[in-house]
């Protein structure tokens, strides 16, 4: 007779494409395959998109986090830099996205029992 697991992967999917606001087709494949493996991990999906101030509320951040499916997914909208200097313009976006995938991280991190989380990356 076999022992149950006791212990299941904790598993962060950060990722690039997710189904979001205003378009429910990118990264399909990538929440079903979330979904499916929610039945053995313990799974949640970090996802930042880059918006125009015409979407955004006048905010830097729009942090969206809801449970789809048993999965934990933690949705940020970052506000795109309007700087005109391109290199400054670039760097300033990149540093937004990275930030964004950091509250996501940390959202995650007060909702979910997780000690430890391994990282897969689309």
């Amino acid at each position: 007779m076999e022992k149950p697991i006791t212990n299941r992967l904790k598993v962060l999917y950060l990722t690039r494409w997710y189904p979001n606001r205003w378009d429910p087709m990118p990264g399909l494949f990538i929440q079903r395959h979330a979904e499916a493996a929610a039945n053995w991990c313990d799974i949640g999906v970090v996802y930042a998109q880059q918006i125009d101030e015409r979407l955004c509320e006048q905010q830097t951040y729009i942090i969206d986090y809801n449970e789809e499916n048993n999965v934990p997914t933690a949705k940020i909208y970052y506000l795109s830099s309007k700087f005109k200097l391109f290199y400054i313009n670039k760097l300033v976006n990149i540093f937004r996205y990275y930030r964004a995938n950091l509250l996501g991280i940390k959202k995650l991190n007060r909702n979910l029992v997780a000690s430890t989380l391994y990282i897969f990356t689309f």
